[in-house]
């Protein structure tokens, strides 16, 4: 079971909370008591979370604490002795919320959208061999390959992706696009919401994994972007 009552932290109330956290931390919390005192040998207790609870997600902030509810209770049973798993899926595709949201876009969070025969494929990877790691929150995301900073250069040799050349990515803008609309900042240049937690893991993983502030990120332009590759040194 899923609520969701998004809005900007102003706007939640003590009720919208409760709505979206009792099916993650009250139905989890009930499922443990239960499961300890009727059978105490359980061999697996899953519940799903989501990446939400780790990277937040905006208007989220009830749902990520839920599931972030969800997590700790898998923790204490692994340090009591019981199983207890959290999966923190990314955004799953062919189904659900976020899928219907979408609208046709193909990255989430900068992230893809997992199909359910994957979401399968990895539940049972988690299951037969991690589960029993001793690992009681595993994630579950999708990301494109040009996230792992390799383009495909001449003759079949690769080439590192600069910062700039991220961004674009992120933007659906070449290098000739960004220079035409140079001293446009990148929100400017149609950086929404979706787009910006990207934007700023590109930042962070450039940065040592320090993050700029949304309105940080969404002030840069690309002259700006270039001072900031020579500085970190990624270019």
């Amino acid at each position: 079971m899923q609520v969701l009552k998004d809005g900007s932290i102003e706007n939640q109330s003590a009720s919208k909370f409760e709505a979206v956290i009792k099916p993650k931390y009250v139905l989890t919390t009930l499922l443990d008591q239960v499961s300890r005192a009727l059978c105490p040998d359980l061999n697996y207790f899953v519940g799903f979370s989501s990446v939400s609870s780790v990277v937040g997600n905006a208007g989220q902030s009830n749902y990520g604490l839920g599931n972030s509810a969800l997590e700790r209770i898998c923790e204490q049973r692994r340090r009591d002795g019981y199983p207890g798993l959290a999966i923190a899926w990314g955004a799953i595709g062919d189904v659900g919320v976020v899928y219907e949201r979408m609208r046709g876009s193909s990255l989430i969070g900068g992230t893809l959208p997992q199909p359910l025969t994957s979401c399968l494929a990895v539940l049972d990877t988690f299951l037969h061999s991690q589960y029993k790691a001793g690992n009681a929150i595993l994630s579950s995301t999708l990301r494109p390959k040009w996230q792992e900073g390799i383009l495909d250069g001449e003759n079949g040799g690769k080439t590192r992706m600069t910062l700039r050349q991220k961004m674009g990515r992120v933007l659906g803008l070449t290098d000739e696009g960004f220079e035409l609309k140079k001293e446009l900042t990148l929100g400017e240049l149609g950086l929404d919401s979706l787009m910006v937690s990207e934007a700023r893991q590109v930042v962070a993983d450039c940065n040592g994994g320090q993050r700029l502030s949304v309105s940080e990120v969404r002030k840069l332009t690309w002259v700006e972007l270039g001072e900031l590759e020579a500085e970190l040194n990624c270019i």
